[in-house]
């Protein structure tokens, strides 16, 4: 029976741990399979805003580029959006009004 309950006991401290609790964000509505991986889900909600307008032309990047899948990737004023130069997705500032195109 003592071993039992320690069983028990160890399920319950591995599922406390790797079960994140967030308190401070919304729970996820939407979740995604990730490509390549069965049965494997993520989050994907989808930030306000809109994504803004590709650039006719391409700009010189010095830093990191944010690339991402899904808005949740990207911090929340921004949207994961496809950049035409680099032929990705990569977080972008969210435009607050939608745009033609």
């Amino acid at each position: 029976m003592q071993r039992l309950s320690l069983l028990v006991l160890a399920a319950c401290l591995s599922l406390a741990m790797t079960t994140s609790i967030r308190t401070t964000e919304k729970p996820c509505e939407d979740y995604c399979e990730i490509e390549g991986q069965n049965n494997q889900y993520e989050c994907c909600d989808r930030n306000s805003g809109w994504c803004p307008t590709v650039r006719p032309s391409c700009l010189r990047n010095s830093g990191v580029i944010p690339y991402c899948r899904y808005d949740t990737h990207c911090e929340k004023h921004e949207k994961c959006c496809e950049d035409a130069c680099l032929g990705q997705k990569v977080c972008k500032p969210a435009d607050r009004r939608p745009h033609a195109g």
